[in-house]
């Protein structure tokens, strides 16, 4: 298994921001988080059955715990979420034919309030899946799903 890194800018995901002016409102992302049976950019395409089988995975994860936890800035060399670096909480996934929609609240911990103040000056971010999987030929099999971190540059 290698660790597998796919990345999303705000346009390809679509990705909006609900910010309020107001520093007690929640902070939201949402739009397409992953994509399946695309070639990105990576030159990997995810099958439709493993997206699928992912999402099933993190929502159980979602329903039990009550999000996914994931970073400001993508770590390239770990797979495990620190909890020092944690921005975020994914609290829901869906398919939408071959792409994997989601929402993103913005957590008040350090890197969360980063992450709040520049989504309130407008910014906007990409995203980026963490998780395992086998490469054969660029397609991926086995894909163990990890997380979404938020990035500035994918």
């Amino acid at each position: 298994m290698e660790l597998l890194i796919e990345s999303m800018t705000s346009r390809e995901g679509n990705i909006i921001t609900e910010a309020s002016n107001n520093p007690e409102k929640d902070v939201f992302l949402s739009g397409t988080l992953m994509q399946a049976e695309h070639e990105n950019r990576n030159k990997r395409r995810y099958k439709l059955s493993e997206m699928v089988e992912a999402v099933r995975i993190a929502n159980e994860s979602i329903k039990d715990y009550g999000g996914i936890w994931g970073e400001l800035d993508h770590p390239a060399d770990r797979l495990q979420v620190e909890l020092k670096h944690v921005s975020h909480a994914i609290t829901e996934m869906h398919m939408d034919g071959n792409n994997v929609q989601g929402k993103i609240k913005i957590l008040n911990t350090p890197m969360g309030l980063i992450a709040k103040e520049l989504g309130r000056s407008g910014i906007r971010f990409g995203v980026s899946s963490r998780g395992t999987g086998t490469v054969n030929e660029g397609e991926v099999s086995n894909f163990n799903f990890v997380t979404i971190d938020i990035v500035s540059t994918p």
